[in-house]
């Protein structure tokens, strides 16, 4: 998400930041501090590794907490607007348009003729806060999370 969102920080090594305090971090993961005797509970619903032993392998897991942790999170939104307030689509007014250069940014490919009809009757509104909904959900659906 931060990458598409163009705040992804690429530099190496430095001091570990907190993952849940405003304004977000753009580090990435691996700079997160973990405070391993007070685990957060965020962490938890992300099946995270128990950070005070050894973990040769990880389960493959999801759970409906990640789902609904994103999708009601501030992070998911702070990442959707910034997507929504990059150079490349703020200063589009077609939607049309603009639906397409997100999908060719996002997935990699346009928009199919369903996709693009159900986006356009979504945005009938063309309010900001309708397009970091719209954002949003490209941004949680499974084609952008998972690599096929």
């Amino acid at each position: 998400m931060l990458q598409a969102a163009g705040r992804l920080d690429r530099n190496m090594g430095g001091a570990s930041v907190n993952i849940f305090k405003r304004p977000f971090s753009n580090r990435r993961t691996i700079y997160k501090f973990i405070d391993r005797q007070n685990l957060p509970a965020t962490l938890r619903n992300f099946d995270f590794a128990i950070p005070d032993s050894t973990s040769p392998g990880r389960y493959q897991t999801t759970v409906p907490q990640q789902a609904l942790y994103l999708m009601n999170g501030p992070f998911a939104e702070e990442q959707a607007r910034k997507v929504v307030e990059l150079p490349l689509y703020s200063g589009v007014s077609d939607p049309g348009k603009k639906v397409t250069l997100l999908y060719r940014y996002i997935y990699a490919r346009r928009p199919d003729p369903e996709e693009m009809a159900l986006a356009l009757k979504y945005l009938q509104d063309n309010t900001p806060k309708r397009w970091i909904s719209y954002v949003k959900t490209l941004l949680l659906a499974n084609e952008f999370v998972f690599l096929d």
